[in-house]
């Protein structure tokens, strides 16, 4: 039981009023997105003052966003995840430019990269808003439009942002598949020249990402036993972390827990879990760079 003194205490009084009055005498966060205040209003060691320096500093920035390949939160990260919807358009523009110059650099998101690009791609095109049990809300902007047609703007308005930051074809894709939002498939489509790709494979920076949209074009993803030599000939000039990424997401590297990257000669069919993918055909043919690399290969 409470004490008289405790009910009508100063904080007391304080939190009945903001449960007595309008929504605007809420926390401003709260009052904004009530789902994400109780998520996302976490302790923060930095004063708000710090974080809004560090917004407004490029070394600053640049620092943080070296830092977020090696961590996955920090003050800023929360600062930035909880309040970027309140930031001047030039604070934004600044943070978009780091996130995309970084994506780029590195090929991969970091803890910081993701927030700033998928509010970016919430403000391109509004997210479905979970309710629970597989329940969505649609956002009034996503509402009428088809997979097709969200897509579309994705790509469109994402690729207005990339090439000016040069990125080719191949590191947009790393792009898109890395935040989610496209479909091998979908960027298949969108590529002009896609019958010529493999006499142009060198000058991608990720081969393996147009490798990957030309076999899906063709329906052949694992299906190693229809793969044309030139196909094999493009794989066979890989380096070695192109190579790996392209085993792994074709389904050829071990499920198991091993001390190296390992491949396996059998692996759980993703096309059907009662049939195992057999990966002889694809070992054999890459043999060379499995050696070169000195990869393993398990029985499983």
């Amino acid at each position: 039981m409470y004490s008289n003194d405790a009910l009508n205490s100063p904080i007391a009084t304080q939190v009945n009023a903001m449960q007595d009055n309008k929504e605007e005498d809420y926390p401003l966060h709260f009052a904004k997105n009530k789902e994400k205040y109780f998520i996302f209003e976490l302790v923060i060691s930095a004063s708000i003052s710090e974080l809004e320096a560090v917004l407004n500093d490029r070394d600053k920035l640049n620092k943080q966003f070296e830092n977020s390949y090696a961590i996955s939160e920090s003050d800023f990260i929360q600062y930035v995840r909880t309040h970027q919807y309140e930031f001047r358009p030039e604070e934004s523009q600044v943070l978009l430019d780091f996130a995309i110059y970084y994506f780029k650099k590195q090929g991969i998101n970091s803890s910081l990269t993701r927030v700033v690009i998928s509010e970016n791609s919430n403000q391109i095109m509004p997210f479905k808003i979970p309710h629970g049990q597989g329940a969505f809300e649609i956002p009034e902007k996503r509402q009428g439009k088809t997979d097709e047609q969200i897509a579309n703007i994705y790509f469109d308005e994402w690729s207005k942002l990339l090439d000016k930051k040069d990125f080719d074809y191949s590191e947009k894709i790393r792009f898109f598949r890395n935040n989610y939002l496209l479909s091998y498939s979908k960027l298949a489509s969108k590529y002009e020249d896609l019958e010529n790709v493999l006499k142009k494979i060198s000058f991608f920076t990720y081969p393996e990402e147009m490798i990957l949209i030309y076999l899906g074009s063709k329906d052949q993803w694992y299906k190693f036993d229809e793969w044309t030599q030139d196909i094999w000939d493009a794989i066979g000039d890989f380096e070695e972390t192109n190579f790996k990424h392209l085993c792994s997401t074709l389904n050829v590297q071990s499920i198991q827990v091993h001390s190296n990257f390992t491949l396996a000669r059998k692996t759980p069919s993703v096309e059907n879990l009662y049939n195992p993918q057999k990966n002889k055909k694809y070992l054999e043919k890459v043999s060379k760079k499995i050696k070169e690399f000195g990869i393993e290969i398990a029985d499983e």
